[in-house]
């Protein structure tokens, strides 16, 4: 406050001397006398630098003297004592002009300090316009200038600092080299921010840039950017947040919410990364979920078909691993139950035994040797039925041919009507042949076997039936041409 009241009464002082410099040259005593109570205001009397020139107006005022080269001499003498008190440039050297045009003595110590005095206020100039121009330029500069604008303006600070240019005129400098600081390492911070795309750091980095209160374009261009990015990046967090809500709740929620919060999420453009994973995590859990109610069904086509997707998706190991093994019980069940509705009891019996091994389901295994035993049974019976069948009633043949006698053709019937009550029990058809060469004994075995056969499905026959040509390899057979036994 004290620096400006003396800047402020110097400068007074200053006009004071101009005016009556310029009284002087045009002799106008009028003006002299109106201005000498100014003087004595602004205490002319008693400085020192200003008494004789206040003196030299006091004579003049009163007539005492005149406009003669004396008062100009004291007069000049003062404005430039006035003008070295102040330490301005033009004033000085306007006081130097006026002491040669009053051809004063003046020594050559005043002189040197004159002029020492005039180079320090001309520097003090020529640095304050360094400032005012770095100053303007500094505000001005756009975003990628920032950095040499600011050391441009803190040089042209220490220029004037070095050259004592008032602390008022350097005050707005100092603030702007500062907030240009704090801009140019929050402008960098928001650019590694807009780069990393890190949420925090861009709300940070906003933050900071803003308060550098910047007016640049270029600045609000890369705000606008900024900001932009953070909007972007506050929604794919918020989407990346629903997807994991929607992930950790997948049994209620996969099959009908993560698949629209996925539609959402590449609409606004969430990392490929994280839509890759929840994608990931959607086909695994469609893929167990598929899975569960395959096994549910209890369908082994059902079954293999989920398990094929459930691996692609990539559902775990163990999950993939217990599907197996229900899918291997249901595949076995299904296999042991068309056995015993084929009446296979041998491949009853070994389903059965690798059912008991594996520890699949006990209650099924109790059931199925139930069955089993309820087969062989059965299967007993309907032996004993047939081989009385054929002690009463041989199957007979023309000789050396495989067609029926009228015998052998009531035989066959009567085989039929055992049949038929057993329907679930398979038979092998057996021929018997030792006529020829063993080639031939076979080949018309094995005719005699078909012609059985068919006749026995010709006459309604629902049993599984096979047939075996044995040629002449069971002699104890004798002259029975045929053998039905269940097997």
């Amino acid at each position: 406050m004290r620096q400006v009241v003396n800047h402020a009464s110097n400068q007074w002082k200053m006009e004071c001397v101009t005016k009556v410099n310029s009284y002087l040259e045009k002799r106008d005593k009028a003006a002299i006398e109106a201005i000498l109570p100014e003087l004595q205001s602004a205490g002319f009397g008693e400085a020192s630098e200003t008494r004789l020139l206040y003196e030299a107006v006091q004579r003049i005022s009163s007539g005492i003297s005149s406009f003669d080269d004396e008062e100009r001499e004291a007069v000049a003498r003062g404005a430039l004592n006035m003008a070295l008190t102040c330490k301005r440039a033009p004033q000085i050297r306007a006081a130097l002009q006026a002491m040669r045009e009053a051809e004063a003595d003046i020594s050559p110590n005043e002189v040197e300090r004159a002029k020492r005095l005039l180079r320090q206020a001309e520097e003090r100039v020529n640095a304050r316009w360094l400032l005012l121009a770095c100053h303007a330029l500094a505000k001005s500069s756009v975003l990628f200038e920032v950095e040499d604008s600011t050391l441009l303006l803190q040089e042209a600070v220490v220029v004037a600092e070095t050259s004592n240019v008032p602390d008022s005129h350097l005050e707005e400098s100092r603030a702007t080299v500062e907030r240009l600081e704090q801009f140019r390492t929050a402008s960098i911070l928001l650019q590694n921010a807009m780069q990393t795309r890190d949420l925090n750091e861009l709300r940070n980095a906003t933050q900071q840039v803003k308060e550098a209160r910047s007016e640049s374009p270029a600045v609000k261009h890369m705000l606008d950017k900024a900001n932009f990015i953070l909007r972007e990046q506050t929604a794919k967090v918020g989407m990346k947040r629903r997807l994991e809500g929607a992930l950790s709740q997948r049994k209620t929620l996969v099959m009908s919410t993560l698949p629209s919060i996925l539609r959402e999420a590449e609409d606004v453009g969430l990392d490929l990364e994280v839509m890759d994973e929840a994608e990931r995590q959607l086909r695994v859990a469609k893929g167990k979920k598929n899975l569960e109610t395959a096994l549910y069904s209890k369908d082994p086509y059902y079954m293999k078909v989920a398990l094929a997707e459930a691996e692609e998706a990539g559902v775990d190991e163990a999950t993939i691993r217990a599907g197996i093994q229900v899918l291997e019980e249901a595949e076995l069940r299904v296999d042991i139950e068309t056995k015993i509705n084929q009446g296979d009891r041998q491949g009853v019996e070994r389903g059965l035994e690798i059912w008991r091994k594996r520890d699949f389901d006990k209650d099924f295994w109790t059931a199925g040797r139930a069955e089993l035993k309820s087969m062989q049974a059965e299967a007993g019976i309907c032996k004993r039925e047939l081989d009385r069948t054929l002690q009463k009633n041989n199957v007979s043949f023309e000789a050396d041919t495989d067609h029926l006698t009228e015998e052998g053709h009531n035989s066959v019937k009567a085989l039929a009507e055992v049949l038929k009550n057993r329907p679930k029990v398979p038979v092998r058809v057996d021929g018997h042949y030792a006529e020829k060469n063993e080639n031939s004994n076979k080949v018309m075995s094995l005719q005699r076997a078909e012609v059985v056969k068919d006749l026995l499905i010709a006459l309604g026959v629902d049993n599984i039936i096979i047939t075996k040509g044995w040629g002449s390899a069971h002699p104890e057979v004798k002259n029975r041409y045929l053998r039905i036994t269940p097997f």
